[in-house]
């Protein structure tokens, strides 16, 4: 599934993504060896038959080398709202620390909106999603892969949604136009 909204800013300017949702066998064979891959065979081996982990359980830091543990965060998903979904250990690499915040605090409404519809289908599914993402925002240009992956708590209601991400590309325009970039 490819979605390609585009929004302009109050600026004036404009920010435009890709978001392509890919199959879980194409993360299975590119991404083995990161965190991404990492974190999809931990889950798979927590989960109980074709139900997502118990969150009390599953704790992935435990398990993962502490390299990979700098690209993983999660969200609470207890809200009915996905706008209200809140963000935990998230550092910030294009967006700025946003751990503690709401999701209708993300500042770029284009991001916000395709977050709150991914989150919310990953948990009304119970299945984790693996999708690639080519955006513009704020100035910022970058290429990256992400992971959700939920978990439940005793009750069998998904709580938390882990997320991991791998950048593939970053650019930076600051205000006077000068860029900053770099590929990993």
């Amino acid at each position: 599934m490819r979605d390609r909204p585009a929004y302009t800013t109050e600026d004036g300017s404009l920010d435009e993504q890709t978001r392509i949702l890919h199959p879980l066998d194409l993360l299975a064979e590119r991404e083995s060896e990161t965190a991404l891959g990492h974190l999809f065979q931990y889950w798979r081996r927590r989960c109980d038959g074709d139900r997502p982990p118990l969150e009390d359980t599953f704790n992935p830091r435990e398990v993962l080398p502490p390299e990979l543990n700098l690209q993983l965060w999660w969200i609470d998903v207890t809200p009915e709202n996905p706008l209200n979904f809140v963000l935990q250990g998230h550092k910030g690499i294009a967006i700025s620390n946003m751990s503690g915040k709401r999701l209708r605090e993300v500042p770029y409404k284009i991001h916000m909106t395709a977050c709150a519809a991914e989150y919310l289908r990953c948990k009304s599914f119970l299945q984790p999603m693996y999708h690639e993402i080519d955006q513009n925002i704020g100035g910022i240009s970058r290429q990256y892969v992400g992971l959700l992956v939920p978990v439940k708590n005793r009750k069998g209601r998904i709580t938390k949604l882990y997320n991991a991400g791998r950048l593939i590309f970053l650019e930076r325009s600051d205000r006077f136009g000068l860029r900053e970039s770099g590929r990993r």
